[in-house]
């Protein structure tokens, strides 16, 4: 046994005490102040603000964000609750930055997948610690205190987890991108940033240095130039799922039209974009029934947008539909059961009878195809114009029935802010947003009336949202009369001579019939839907009532 004053060489306790401090060296380490050397360059930490600042002005200056989106520091933040440590340049820095506030604005992604960065959110500021959220980087920590993060993690928009997050050391005046798997290295950087990076050296860890004390400024003014010369756009280098309503190409060779940056005309500009994003298919009264055919028949076309280039095919539901014939026919005439082979039989014909409806749906879709596209023309180009105006048309009466002031009010309801002129900021933005608009349809209309004038032909008419969403019902109404018809000749051609041995079929065509209804029950559904926004409009539903959701409605149906 040990003597009493030997207790530390005990086995316990040689045991214990290392056990019990690397358990507690994370307690100890949060009671640490946030950084021993509080020294640090203000001017340098001023100088990436106002950079930052610079390229939030320009992506303003094009309209891609409202300047009123842009509020510049010196913030109060509070950061008593970072679970990390950062330097007291880090804090510093957070104060001093420009943030845009994502609520007034269409789009956060901006460049590559990467959103803006606001610290002033509490969610974004917990990622101070950890912006690339638990990516797997090595086998050494990535942050270092004197890191923060620029950009914020973004969803990855149409090419998934492309999403570019900027790390900006204020100790080395450094940045490295990461790019959702990977550091940004020297050929992506000369690919996407051009001559501005020519002349940089890189290190193996991602880094982009132009030199230890210029290599962040130098980073930032070449985004900022970038934008200015249109070598990017923020709608280019946006990742948005959906897109802008408008290929990026077309919408920079508006930007340069319209005299960007150095004599930009922003209403024009636009104006010129709104007419482009309801730029008319070309398709007329025919879209339905050409819609109806490529899903029938299929389809297989080439989509080029910028530098790529994709496939979009389908085989269509006969295509799909024969082939199952030929799978039900094997395998009737393969069985020998008499009750099997009497439900592949059922199989067999109803797929027979599935294939024979889609035909004829497909034959009386290309007559009416045929009916108005005389030459396979459904549109002269010269009358794409009066095209325009209609889609025009439609938007114009959504604005015109929406009271921006209450939705403004709503959004603030469901997504409360500190800012004490949000309100305002939001209703001004939507009065801008609508001068736009005003000056885009006025435009097509002088278009339209002097195309008219000069080949003697009549605007379109337009249907009001009462009148398509009639057409809507109506739509739906004529599917349940197809399906219903479908199931009444089944029973018919197959019942009366049914065999002995097949109660299994009859089970079988049963759950058919049964499927069939539950489809037309669904078209009943969006039916009574229709029915019940428009009884809401009666009564008086405002915005965010019945007509916001019936323009909502109708507008994800015509996708």
């Amino acid at each position: 046994m040990p003597a009493p004053g030997r207790w530390y060489q005990h086995p316990f306790t040689v045991f214990l005490v290392p056990l019990v401090t690397f358990l507690c060296l994370p307690q100890l380490y949060n009671l640490l102040p946030f950084t021993t050397n509080p020294s640090y360059d203000h001017g340098k930490l001023q100088k990436i603000a106002n950079l930052m600042d610079e390229i939030y002005v320009t992506l303003a200056n094009s309209t891609f964000i409202p300047h009123n989106a842009i509020t510049r520091g010196p913030h109060n933040i509070n950061t008593t609750a970072i679970a990390c440590k950062p330097s007291a340049a880090v804090l510093r820095l957070i104060e001093l930055l420009p943030y845009v506030d994502i609520s007034l604005i269409q789009e956060p992604d901006w460049i590559y997948g990467g959103h803006f960065m606001d610290y002033r959110n509490p969610k974004h500021l917990a990622e101070l610690c950890d912006p690339l959220r638990g990516q797997f980087i090595g086998w050494t920590d990535y942050m270092a205190p004197s890191d923060v993060a620029l950009t914020n993690w973004g969803t990855g928009g149409w090419n998934n987890d492309a999403t570019w997050v900027f790390l900006y050391n204020t100790e080395r005046e450094s940045i490295r991108i990461y790019q959702a798997e990977l550091w940004v290295g020297r050929h992506q950087a000369k690919r996407e940033f051009g001559r501005e990076m020519e002349d940089w050296w890189f290190e193996e860890s991602g880094e982009l240095e132009w030199d230890r004390h210029d290599g962040a400024p130098h980073v930032l003014r070449a985004i900022a130039d970038n934008f200015k010369h249109v070598h990017w756009s923020p709608w280019g280098t946006s990742n948005r799922e959906n897109g802008f309503g408008a290929p990026y190409t077309v919408i920079e060779t508006l930007l340069k039209r319209n005299g960007w940056p150095h004599a930009f005309n922003s209403r024009q500009f636009n104006a010129d974009l709104i007419r482009a994003k309801h730029k008319p298919s070309g398709k007329g009264y025919a879209a339905a029934a050409l819609k109806r055919v490529d899903e029938l028949a299929g389809f297989n076309r080439s989509i080029a947008e910028g530098e790529y280039t994709w496939i979009d095919s389908d085989k269509g539901l006969i295509a799909w539909t024969e082939e199952r014939v030929l799978r039900e026919r094997q395998a009737y005439e393969a069985e020998v059961d008499d009750a099997e082979r009497e439900l592949k039989k059922y199989q067999y014909i109803s797929a027979t009878w599935l294939i024979e409806d889609y035909r004829e749906e497909l034959e009386e879709a290309r007559q009416e195809v045929a009916r108005l596209c005389p030459d396979n023309v459904c549109v002269a180009e010269a009358e794409m114009i009066l095209w325009e105006y209609l889609a025009l048309q439609v938007t114009q009466e959504e604005v015109q029935l929406s009271n921006p002031t209450q939705d403004c009010e709503c959004d603030l309801k469901i997504q409360p802010s500190s800012d004490p002129y949000w309100l305002e900021k939001c209703i001004a933005n939507k009065a801008t947003e609508r001068l736009w608009l005003d000056l885009a349809i006025e435009q097509s209309h002088e278009e339209a009336l002097a195309h008219c004038s000069n080949t003697g032909c009549q605007l379109l008419p337009f249907s009001d949202v009462y009148a398509r969403a009639r057409d809507k019902m109506e739509e739906y109404v004529r599917k349940i009369e197809r399906s219903v018809a479908y199931r009444e000749r089944v029973k018919a051609d197959y019942l009366p001579d049914r065999p002995a041995a097949g109660a299994r079929a009859i089970a079988q065509m049963e759950e058919d019939q049964t499927d069939r209804r539950a489809l037309e029950s669904y078209f009943e559904g969006h039916i009574k839907s229709v029915e019940k926004l428009i009884a809401e409009l009666t009564e008086g539903g405002g915005p965010e009532g019945g007509l916001k959701g019936l323009f909502n409605y109708l507008r994800e149906e015509e996708v």
